[in-house]
């Protein structure tokens, strides 16, 4: 189920704001939320929620015991069956290819792999659960005693499917000593809900459209100017698709109490791809940061170490994303940016806009045609149609029609105009725009128009 869709907006979600409202301030919330969220999780695949309950409860006895004593065997011991469950359910079928290109594996083996389902949310819920045990480790925050509560943290529907990357240290409070949350602070979250929703299906929904249009032909039939039509409408719809249910779960949280932190900062505003990770999915990249990049040695041991972890880091970040050559690429490509940014000087003198802007346009949309492609060779054909190499004739009409130009211009107002100061100076203009825009997200919902989320598959 996802929050784009009828059965949420109609059923799931009054259930949730009306069951809220009854144990809101009680000590009935948690389990409240906890039921609630296992059968959010549960509704598409029950047998995934044993995947889940048996995570939360492992690395919940996991972290008692290392407040008892922080012994780092178990704390590596710990992690490595994190990884490992998240390795056979995400990348079984990607390993015994590559295995079964040097060692003879049997197809059935082979066969079997392709065939193991993969749970949604997994790599959200194994990061939250390695940085909990890690800082648990750390002394940085105490283990949770109650088993519901840690449940409560790990499986909150709002942010379990596709983020933020929640640490427990940003929700103790909010879980171990619940308040009744404001009437105004309900409707503040549902607008902030309503905003999400809006940027999903009116933005990330139509361009996603014609993105998979582009994409689902042969490169070499593309003209130059529908592969840039592709790409740039890919551009679109992974922001706002991404953005857009990031921010419908910071409203939902918050609509419980729960202060779930921001994970876009108009990325696309950027002067540089250093400046563009401080502002892309950044509760990603302070994990990677805090967990991975850090005890790596950071910068600390010199050029030659910190630029070797930087590629170790987005090369982690790429295989996190997905099970593919072509996103071990994505992240190999951010890494090498990043290390000629540091040897340049631009990572720390980012592009004067509109200059740097454009810059990271071009760069973003070379990196996303790797994500989006389906092979290496796809991809290289796709450069080649944006370079135009190709000669084909296909018109740009077969993809593209006057709704595509209205939406691309909205989106481009949206990412690159600071609208926040007209939203000040003109009061009503908000309240009116998430009137209308929640209308006509819910009338193309009931229209059956195409709605995906990309981000179940990461």
């Amino acid at each position: 189920m996802v929050f784009s869709s009828l059965t949420f907006l109609f059923f799931f979600l009054p259930l949730y704001l009306a069951g809220l409202r009854l144990v809101d301030g009680t000590p009935a919330k948690i389990p409240f939320l906890t039921a609630l969220s296992l059968a959010f999780y549960a509704w598409g695949e029950p047998l995934f929620l044993a995947v889940m309950l048996a995570s939360i409860v492992g690395n919940w006895w996991v972290g008692l015991r290392l407040e008892r004593s922080p012994s780092g065997a178990l704390l590596v011991w710990a992690v490595v069956a994190n990884l490992l469950l998240l390795a056979l359910l995400k990348y079984a079928a990607f390993l015994t290819g590559i295995a079964a290109g040097f060692l003879s594996v049997p197809a059935a083996m082979i066969a079997f792999a392709e065939r193991i389902p993969l749970p949604i949310g997994i790599s959200f819920f194994t990061f939250q659960s390695i940085s909990y045990l890690v800082d648990v480790r750390r002394r940085e925050t105490p283990a949770q005693p109650s088993c519901l509560t840690y449940a409560a943290y790990i499986s909150a529907f709002p942010q379990l499917i596709a983020g933020p990357i929640v640490r427990y240290s940003e929700v103790r409070r909010d879980l171990e000593s619940p308040e009744r949350t404001p009437v105004e602070e309900v409707w503040a979250g549902l607008q902030v809900f309503a905003t999400g929703l809006m940027l999903k299906v009116c933005l990330a929904n139509p361009a996603g459209a014609v993105a998979d249009a582009v994409f689902g032909v042969a490169p070499a039939t593309l003209t130059t100017a529908s592969a840039w039509v592709g790409i740039s409408c890919y551009f679109v719809q992974i922001f706002f698709d991404f953005s857009g249910y990031s921010t419908m779960a910071i409203g939902l949280g918050r609509c419980a109490g729960l202060r779930f932190p921001d994970n876009f900062a108009a990325p696309y505003r950027a002067g540089s791809i250093t400046e563009f990770w401080r502002r892309w999915h950044q509760t990603l990249s302070s994990f990677f940061r805090d967990y991975v990049y850090i005890p790596l040695g950071g910068n600390r041991r010199g050029t030659f170490r910190t630029y070797l972890n930087l590629v170790i880091v987005f090369l982690l970040c790429g295989l996190w994303h997905g099970a593919a050559w072509t996103f071990v690429a994505w992240g190999a490509f951010h890494g090498l940016l990043l290390l000629l940014e540091r040897a340049t000087g631009l990572a720390g003198r980012p592009l004067p806009a509109p200059l740097g802007q454009v810059y990271t346009f071009l760069l973003i949309c070379a990196g996303w045609v790797l994500f989006r492609a389906s092979t290496l060779p796809d991809a290289l054909a796709y450069y080649q149609a944006l370079l135009g190499v190709n000669s084909s004739a296909r018109p740009l009409d077969e993809f593209a029609g006057p709704a595509t130009w209205l939406v691309l211009g909205i989106a481009a107002l949206v990412v690159y105009v600071p609208l926040e100061g007209v939203g000040r100076r003109v009061p009503h203009l908000r309240p009116l725009t998430l009137a209308t825009g929640s209308a006509l997200s819910v009338w193309l919902l009931v229209a059956g128009t195409y709605n995906p989320f990309i981000y179940f598959r990461f």
